[in-house]
């Protein structure tokens, strides 16, 4: 059984909630139509579901990077081209930019977690986030040092 006012699961023929300590209806009267059960609200939970969404983006958006890190010194090399640091650096901020997804994804997740929505939605929005930002860290690492 539920609260009738709050939603919290309660003994079954109680009549008062040790959550809320509202009387419940009788239920007769439930019967009839005349009480609505309330859903309970659970806080954070558009945020979770704000995270995994954004993981998903995040990791989709950051593999093409990885890919173009690790074929794009051989095509350089093949052509006989050489990268300067200068080239480097703004390869590896534009990178960066990327990774931005995936660290949203970290904090709205993380954030919908300690407000309650403690799911595995929630957790799979920062799993993700933490995949995008990983990849995006191995990215730079590959342009830096190939």
């Amino acid at each position: 059984m539920y609260c009738f006012h709050c939603g919290t699961q309660i003994e079954d023929g109680a009549t008062v909630c040790p959550a809320c300590n509202k009387t419940q209806p009788n239920t007769q009267n439930f019967n009839s139509g005349s009480y609505v059960l309330v859903k309970p609200k659970v806080p954070g939970r558009g945020l979770g579901i704000a995270g995994m969404v954004l993981g998903i983006i995040g990791v989709v958006y950051c593999l093409p990077l990885l890919l173009s890190a690790t074929i794009l010194p051989q095509q350089l090399e093949q052509q006989q081209v050489t990268l300067d640091f200068t080239a480097r650096m703004a390869a590896i901020v534009a990178y960066l930019f990327y990774s931005t997804p995936s660290i949203l994804a970290v904090s709205l997740s993380g954030v919908g977690r300690k407000k309650g929505y403690r799911t595995g939605i929630s957790r799979s929005g920062e799993v993700l986030g933490i995949i995008g930002i990983t990849i995006v860290a191995l990215s730079c690492i590959l342009v830096l040092f190939a």
